[in-house]
C-alpha cells in the first residue's frame, strides 16, 4: 500500500512526562539500538502542554556534554530543551 510520496516510514522513540517541570529519561540502551538502525530516527518529547520532535542528529547535539544517570538513562529538563531551541534557531 502507498500512502503517496511524502509519506515515509520512521523510527519514533517516544517519552512522555506527566509532572511540572517536565523532563525525560532517554535510556542509553534505547538511544544505541536506534542508533543501529539503518533508517534515521526521531524522539519525540511529550509533556502536558505539547509535545517536542528531534531527529536523531539533533537529539545527540541535545546530549552532548550529558553522561547518563545512575540508571542509564539521559536526564533532559524542560530548560535543556528550551535552550536547545534558543541555541540552534537564535530566538
Amino acid at each position: 500500500m502507498s500512502l503517496g510520496k511524502n509519506v515515509k516510514k520512521i523510527n519514533l522513540y517516544e517519552k512522555c512526562s506527566r509532572i511540572e517541570p517536565a523532563f525525560w529519561g532517554l535510556t542509553e540502551n534505547r538511544l544505541k539500538q536506534l542508533q543501529a538502525e539503518p533508517e534515521e530516527y526521531q524522539v519525540k518529547l511529550d509533556h502536558n502542554k505539547g509535545s517536542f520532535l528531534f531527529t536523531s542528529q539533533q537529539i545527540w547535539k541535545l546530549l552532548e556534554g550529558k553522561s547518563p544517570a545512575g540508571d542509564g538513562d539521559y536526564k533532559i529538563t524542560i530548560s535543556d530543551v528550551k535552550k536547545f531551541f534558543k541555541m540552534e534557531y537564535d530566538i
